[in-house]
């Protein structure tokens, strides 16, 4: 629930970003908030359209096979600080 509005609803502004020269609608999202509802950083998100407006899910991050593999997120990102593979 939303400690402003108390509804779970949250009531932003749509703001404006500039590409090629023209003025495009742009939405900001950030906070704690977006973490607890599964929205973690990396993630890939689906943005659907309806005719009431948009609908925003996470997608699970896909699962690593192996760790330590190169293109490894955590790896990349600074959330794995040091590892060492055993053989």
């Amino acid at each position: 629930m939303d400690r402003i509005t108390g509804t779970g609803t949250r009531i932003l502004t749509v703001a404006y970003t500039h590409q090629n020269g023209v003025e495009r609608p742009f939405i900001r999202l950030r906070g704690k908030w977006l973490q607890e509802l599964g929205f973690l950083p990396g993630a890939k998100i689906e943005v659907r359209e309806t005719k009431d407006g948009l609908v925003i899910k996470a997608l699970p991050l896909p699962e690593q096979a192996d760790p330590f593999q190169e293109d490894c997120f955590l790896c990349r990102h600074g959330g794995i600080t040091s590892m060492v593979k055993e053989t």
